[in-house]
C-alpha cells in the first residue's frame, strides 16, 4: 500500500489556521464558490439542451449518451447551499470553539427557511429534491438505504421519488430561489465576467 502524504511540519500550522479562519468568515468567499457552481451547472444544462436536440442513437450500449441532468442539479443544489451559507456567515462566524466549520448540513430547505426566506410549496419541494441530488442522486446510482428512494406525496397530489427532475423548469426555479437568498447578503454582489453560453438551434432550423 502506498504511503499517505504527511503534513509538512516545516511550515507553521498557525499560519494555515489563520488563513482558514479568515476565508471561512468572509461571506464573499462563499458567494464566489456559489458563482463557480452556478457557471458549471449552466455549462452542463446548455450541453444537455444540445444533447436533447440531437438524435439519441440506436439504443445499444455503445450509442448510450449519459444524462448530464443529475450532475447539473447536484451543482445547482450546491450553489444554493453556498449562497445560504454566505448569508449565514454574514450574520456571524461559522466556526465552533475548536475552529472547525459548524455549517455542515446539506439540507437546503432547513438552511433556506432558517434564513427567513419565504418559499412557495413548489420551491420548498424543489429544495428537498435538490438535497437528494447533492447527497446521492447527482453522483451515485442508488442511495445508501432504499427508504431515501421511496415516493413522496407532491403538492399536486401525485407521488414520485424526490430524485426526479424537470429539466429547464428546475433550473429556472433554482435561480429564482438563489436571487431571494442573494438579497439577504449585505454589500454588493460580486461582479463576475462569465462568457455567454449559446443556446442550441432548434431541430430543423439553421
Amino acid at each position: 500500500m502506498m504511503k499517505r502524504r504527511p503534513i509538512d511540519s516545516r511550515i507553521p500550522k498557525a499560519s494555515w489556521d489563520i488563513q482558514h479562519k479568515r476565508v471561512s468568515e468572509l461571506h464573499i468567499t462563499w458567494q464566489l464558490s456559489a458563482a463557480s457552481l452556478r457557471y458549471a451547472s449552466e455549462v452542463l444544462f446548455a450541453q444537455l439542451e444540445r444533447d436533447l436536440a440531437r438524435p439519441r442513437g440506436n439504443g445499444t450500449f455503445k450509442s448510450y449518451r449519459p444524462s448530464l441532468n443529475p450532475t447539473g442539479l447536484m451543482l445547482a443544489g450546491l450553489m444554493i447551499e453556498n449562497l445560504a451559507k454566505a448569508a449565514l456567515v454574514s450574520r456571524g462566524s461559522p466556526l465552533d470553539k475548536k475552529g472547525a466549520i459548524s455549517l455542515k448540513s446539506h439540507k437546503l430547505l432547513d438552511l433556506v427557511e432558517g434564513l427567513g426566506v419565504k418559499l412557495s410549496e413548489e420551491e420548498a419541494l424543489l429544495l428537498e429534491r435538490l438535497t437528494e441530488f447533492i447527497t446521492w442522486a447527482g453522483k451515485y446510482p442508488v442511495p445508501l438505504v432504499s427508504e431515501k428512494g421511496y415516493p413522496r406525496i407532491f403538492p399536486d397530489g401525485g407521488s414520485a421519488p424526490l430524485a426526479i427532475s424537470y429539466l429547464e423548469r428546475d433550473w429556472l426555479a433554482t435561480k429564482k430561489i438563489a436571487a431571494k437568498i442573494q438579497r439577504l447578503i449585505p454589500g454588493k454582489r460580486p461582479r463576475l465576467s462569465l462568457p455567454r453560453l449559446k443556446k442550441p438551434a432548434k431541430p430543423g432550423l439553421r
